[in-house]
């Protein structure tokens, strides 16, 4: 059970999920509103049922929850995200559902910036957890995080999200045939000598966009540096910063050198034709999907050590994909980024390499799909013990 309202990484989550269990599983997914996510499953080939919140403090949803819990008698009720929290934890528990399952994807404090949002999620989140039996983090970050806030350590799994590794692995083979990165850049008015950076964010304060704009400022004014291809920067995603961060980067002199994609249904090729990836985050809200899947295009890449994604990249081996910076740092992540783009190309080869090999061994589907269905049979098995 979900919002569902928006389209980010727990809603991706939730598909990814239903493409590895759906044939060990009878999963149904139930959602507050219509949107991408619905959209997504129809296409699947599943019909969600939509509980059609009218409005954020729609209590009566909580009978529509209740009803609908009680009709499907389900073994596990799985939420994400506070509100869909809040209405399946208490409607489960007086159903009577076996297992209460949660998993966390963030941060409270980030998703919710504004104190008086943050406390009554928190809040909520609160009033509701001593029905839930068990809680999955994405990240070794929230769990600690968790634990931090009072959850008993043997409440708590961490399963990492998987991406699917084979749209990438096709955008790869694809822009590798002769011309055909240039035909795909072209109409994004790159040169054919450019050396192109990719971001793939929210274009939110928590994102650090305006940090990458002052390192990608230094990057391109240094004199200092040596003659090379001329570096472009692709930025992919929305959000309510476009306008000054756009302004921001007319008013530095940047505006050729930036193309503001927005939403784009073609990431993997995006990132297939670009030649590395930045991550300027100040925090991560859980796990760094963005990031792990310019490591699946197999783009080597310049990040901050935020704990979210210092965590996700421990026992990456040697040569690790991705050198880490301080966030915040505008001259630590463009001396990152200027020495990844005079590293030569056998360098960035071997670095591509390592990032594959990482995706590969811990971040696919499959191995996504066998850690949650291992966590269910656990999860059951306990329950009849």
């Amino acid at each position: 059970m979900i919002g569902g309202g928006e389209f980010g990484g727990a809603e991706r989550h939730l598909i990814a999920l239903y493409r590895t269990l759906r044939e060990d599983v009878d999963f149904t997914l139930a959602t507050f509103y219509p949107g991408r996510l619905v959209e997504a499953f129809r296409e699947l080939g599943a019909e969600p049922v939509i509980l059609a919140q009218s409005g954020r403090f729609d209590l009566t949803l909580y009978r529509r929850v209740h009803a609908l819990i009680v009709a499907l008698k389900p073994d596990v009720v799985h939420s994400h995200g506070v509100r869909a929290n809040l209405f399946a934890r208490l409607a489960a528990a007086r159903a009577g559902v076996p297992r209460i399952v949660t998993t966390v994807h963030s941060f409270l404090r980030y998703d919710y910036p504004l104190r008086r949002e943050f406390v009554l999620a928190w809040a909520m989140e609160h009033a509701s957890r001593p029905f839930v039996d068990h809680v999955i983090a994405v990240s070794d970050a929230l769990r600690r995080s968790l634990e931090a806030d009072g959850m008993a350590p043997e409440r708590i799994t961490v399963i990492e999200n998987g991406v699917d590794l084979a749209p990438f692995a096709a955008a790869r083979r694809t822009l590798r045939a002769p011309g055909q990165k240039k035909a795909f850049r072209s109409p994004l008015s790159l040169p054919e000598d450019a050396f192109v950076w990719a971001v793939t964010a929210r274009l939110v304060p928590v994102k650090g966009l305006d940090v990458l704009l002052d390192a990608f400022a230094r990057l391109i004014g240094d004199p200092t540096a040596p003659a090379g291809r001329p570096a472009y920067l692709l930025v992919i995603g929305t959000g309510p910063l476009k306008s000054s961060l756009s302004a921001a980067a007319e008013r530095r002199g940047l505006a050729g050198r930036i193309r503001w994609l927005g939403h784009r249904d073609d990431v993997p090729e995006l990132l297939a034709a670009a030649d590395a990836f930045v991550l300027p985050s100040r925090q991560e809200g859980g796990f760094p999907l963005a990031l792990v899947e310019a490591l699946a295009a197999g783009l080597p890449a310049v990040a901050t050590a935020v704990p979210a994604i210092a965590g996700t990249l421990a026992g990456a081996g040697d040569p690790p994909p991705v050198e880490l910076v301080p966030p915040g740092d505008a001259e630590a992540l463009a001396g990152a980024m200027r020495r990844l783009m005079a590293a030569s190309p056998e360098v960035r080869t071997v670095r591509s390499a390592s990032a594959l090999r990482l995706v590969g061994e811990r971040f696919s589907l499959s191995a996504f799909g066998r850690r949650h269905r291992a966590f269910y049979e656990r999860l059951l098995a306990s329950e009849t013990t």
